[in-house]
């Protein structure tokens, strides 16, 4: 009598254990149903309320250059670049359009440094974005970026050293020491100061706006640059008038030690110019720095 009342107790608990698991996987089925019906709902509202709505139909594809000073050609062809976006006006629907593929497809222009891709509904993409900024060019015109790309010929306006040396096509990145020197230096120049307590009586001496500092983009200003054999830096400068050097005036650096050569060139110009004698010739390789 024992047994049966324990089997019978067993076949319940599994007859419950039963519905139990029937009753979980109905519940799963039903919140699985509602989540489909949901999602589908909102693909078919996006559908027929966004997708398949010609009032946001792509018309307008802005593409603007940021940074660019005015009426200045940039380095980017719009038209080119539009072309390999692969849009198509009055046809694409904002909604289907992808922005992080417009954006990457931007970025791979090889002049453009960075941009942003939004819409501007109803009908309108807008691209912004900033361009690479040259800091040399070579004999052929191609342009040299800071990360050493070489980027699409253009920006005359900027007065820009030229690199002699091997040239490259665009999109290379520079190797060549050859060319990696000359182009370090031309980085380093750009944020080198003479800091000292002479500086606002010097500027006041040659007649100049007193400064705590002297810039050496004032006193020497690079037209071309090479590296020789003999690891020493040959520079051809621009005029500088304030400090008396002539135009194509000759410098010659050391390549292992760009502080100190360009130290011993600026003070020795200075030195010239605080006497009213004009440079044409610097050799800074040398603790006495000869000048002509």
């Amino acid at each position: 009598m024992e047994n049966h009342n324990i089997l019978g107790k067993k076949a319940e608990a599994s007859a419950a254990l039963k519905e139990k698991i029937i009753s979980l996987i109905a519940w799963i089925f039903i919140l699985f149903c509602i989540c489909l019906v949901v999602y589908l709902s909102k693909v078919g509202l996006k559908a027929l309320f966004l997708n398949s709505n010609k009032h946001f139909t792509l018309k307008n594809i802005e593409i603007t250059a940021k940074g660019l000073p005015d009426n200045i050609q940039g380095l980017v062809n719009i038209e080119g670049l539009k072309s390999t976006l692969n849009l198509h006006p009055n046809t694409d629907n904002l909604f289907e359009l992808d922005l992080k593929r417009i954006r990457r497809l931007v970025n791979r222009n090889v002049a453009v440094k960075s941009s942003e891709v939004c819409f501007i509904f109803p009908d309108t993409l807008k691209i912004d974005f900033v361009e690479k900024e040259p800091i040399a060019r070579f004999f052929n015109s191609n342009l040299i970026d800071k990360e050493g790309e070489i980027i699409p010929k253009g920006r005359n306006d900027l007065i820009l050293p030229i690199i002699m040396g091997e040239t490259y096509s665009q999109g290379q990145k520079v190797e060549d020491e050859k060319v990696l020197t000359p182009l370090n230096f031309i980085r380093f120049h750009e944020g080198f100061a003479l800091r000292y307590d002479q500086a606002n009586e010097i500027y006041a001496r040659l007649d100049l706006p007193r400064r705590p500092e002297i810039a050496a983009l004032e006193i020497i200003k690079i037209k071309m640059i090479g590296l020789n054999d003999d690891n020493t830096l040959a520079v051809i400068l621009h005029a500088s008038p304030n400090f008396l050097v002539v135009d194509n005036a000759r410098l010659k650096l050391p390549a292992d030690d760009f502080e100190v050569g360009l130290r011993r060139a600026c003070i020795a110009i200075i030195q010239n110019a605080l006497v009213r004698k004009e440079t044409n010739k610097v050799d800074a390789r040398y603790n006495s720095t000869p000048t002509e």
